[in-house]
């Protein structure tokens, strides 16, 4: 109580001042608390200024946020209309942040300057001035100063504490090894290695040549097909295959029987065509789409390891 004295008698004698010196003019202050502050703290300083109605804020009188001094910033400044105020006039809600950067050695009061803000009546262009006045604060250390003869006032430093870092180092090793396995694996597999011997692909070769035929090929483009895919199983074969070693390719190459009917149906297709000469029935059988789709289905068996 007797600490808010001076801040309350300094806000009484600014306001007998403004009511003297510019009538209708009446400010009411709220300075923040006036201890407990280190460097780097915020104050935030409130007020609420009440002027005769017409009168707007001269905006070349506001305050704009700025360094004050080599220790004290103005931050953020905000006027804004709060409404009617007792009887006649406008009231203007006025808040100021300052940041303090002082380092004190010891406890030390600081002094925030008054601010004072102008307004303007549009009709006339008659000017009022209201001041916020100034106030006071302490800033205190952030510790005390500690006395030459007694350096074991102060905490000892904390022991250096040394982390064993070869369990990670080992960890990451082993598994960059395995991802580089992993990575040799994978390219042998798909044959990137440039001195490794790539396991022959003939049906993926073929898959890849229909692809790039359109979807309805002509009679020609048909028959150069099914010669692509009879040459890729020949390949695969390791002989010619014919329809009636059909049983004895599925049996050496198990993995192709869920292909067996579509199998079936292209030899049916390629009898039809090259010994009846019967495109249209040929077509009929096993239309190039579906040429095209089993040479894909073949090729997909052929990469399974």
């Amino acid at each position: 109580m007797i600490r808010a004295l001076p801040a309350l008698a300094a806000t009484l004698c600014c306001t007998a001042a403004a009511a003297q010196g510019e009538e209708g003019v009446f400010v009411d202050s709220r300075p923040p608390r006036s201890v407990g502050y280190f460097v780097g703290d915020r104050l935030d300083y409130a007020g609420t200024i009440r002027v005769p109605s017409g009168y707007a804020v001269d905006e070349a009188s506001r305050p704009r946020p700025r360094d004050l001094d080599y220790w004290l910033e103005l931050d953020r400044v905000s006027i804004e209309p709060s409404g009617r105020g007792e009887g006649e006039g406008t009231a203007y809600a006025v808040q100021l942040r300052y940041q303090t950067f002082y380092v004190p050695l010891e406890p030390r009061e600081l002094r925030i300057p008054p601010v004072t803000i102008g307004f303007v009546r549009a009709a006339d262009g008659a000017r009022l001035e209201a001041t916020l006045p100034g106030f006071t604060f302490v800033s205190s250390p952030l510790r005390p100063i500690l006395e030459r003869s007694a350096p074991a006032a102060m905490r000892p430093d904390a022991p250096l504490l040394v982390l064993d870092t070869r369990p990670a180092q080992w960890r990451t090793g082993a598994a960059f090894a395995v991802s580089l396995a992993l990575l040799g694996v994978l390219a042998a597999y798909r044959g990137w290695l440039p001195t490794g011997a790539r396991r022959p692909r003939p049906l993926a070769e073929a898959a890849r040549s229909l692809a790039r035929s359109a979807p309805h090929a002509s009679p020609q483009a048909y028959r150069a097909g099914l010669l692509v895919l009879h040459r890729a199983l020949d390949a695969r074969f390791a002989r010619r295959l014919l329809a009636d070693d059909l049983d004895l390719f599925l049996a050496l190459h198990p993995r192709f029987a869920e292909a067996s009917s579509d199998l079936r149906r292209f030899f049916a297709a390629s009898r039809s065509l090259h010994f009846g000469d019967d495109v249209a029935e040929a077509m009929w059988q096993l239309p190039a789409g579906d040429l095209a789709k089993l040479a894909r289905r073949l090729a997909s068996i052929e990469r399974a390891p």
